[in-house]
């Protein structure tokens, strides 16, 4: 995989869900930056605010006043995506793919946010708080 650094912006923000917009607008733009169609943009779009909400949600329990870390690193053939939270260390094995839609609601979020983006990776190391990964390639074979 190609991973060489283009560019990177990073937004430190507060779990308040008013301010998913902002994330939502600005993963829009880096996503146009590096080069994405207008449905992979939105793909992308719509993975990193289920990672935010799901943060937001089930890490701090709906508190709007938690920290978040959106970090967007621009690559040569795609963009990074790190989210960072600053909750209760979770295991990272929980965070198992279904293979399928489940019938029962609820539970899809992990499904929708890897059938939106290349690679996903959570647990990544840090010394606080939970780190997950989003890659999305320009070039669908990408690496």
């Amino acid at each position: 995989m190609t991973e060489s650094a283009k560019g990177t912006l990073e937004i430190r923000t507060l779990s308040d869900p008013r301010l998913l917009s902002v994330i939502r607008a600005t993963t829009g733009q880096m996503a146009l930056i590096a080069g994405f169609e207008s449905q992979q943009v939105e793909h992308l779009k719509l993975a990193v605010d289920e990672v935010c909400t799901n943060i937001i949600r089930h890490t701090y329990k709906a508190d709007p006043g938690q920290e978040m870390i959106v970090m967007f690193t621009l690559l040569d053939n795609g963009i990074k995506v790190d989210i960072q939270d600053f909750g209760k260390k979770v295991d990272p094995h929980i965070f198992r793919m279904p293979s399928t839609p489940r019938s029962k609601p609820g539970g899809l979020g992990l499904f929708l946010i890897e059938s939106m983006v290349d690679d996903i990776e959570f647990g990544l190391p840090t010394p606080v708080g939970n780190k997950c990964r989003l890659i999305k390639y320009t070039n669908k074979g990408g690496h």
